[in-house]
């Protein structure tokens, strides 16, 4: 899993670590992924999470459920930043 972090001055914020990650990417082999589907209470069986895919690997996007005060802009961006992401 790949996190991104952006800072944040909310220092209740994760025990104030400072850092906050609005997205992550999950990197999944071709057979991880097939048997992640095949699973019944699987939570990404929603393929609009896929955001690149080629023979071997399938990466998944997911979000934060929650973010500090200071980072609503940032959240609203995750998605223009996923956009720039080159996948081979």
């Amino acid at each position: 899993v790949l996190y991104f972090q952006v800072p944040t001055t909310d220092s209740t914020w994760e025990g104030g670590s400072g850092m906050y990650s609005p997205f992550a990417i999950t990197v999944y082999t071709r057979a991880q992924w097939s048997t992640l589907q095949s699973e019944e209470a699987n939570p990404m069986n929603d393929s609009a999470g896929i955001i690149a895919q080629n023979q071997s690997y399938v990466f998944y996007k997911s979000y934060a459920q929650d973010r500090p005060s200071d980072a609503a802009a940032v959240s609203a961006s995750a998605e223009q930043v996923l956009k720039t992401f080159k996948f081979y």
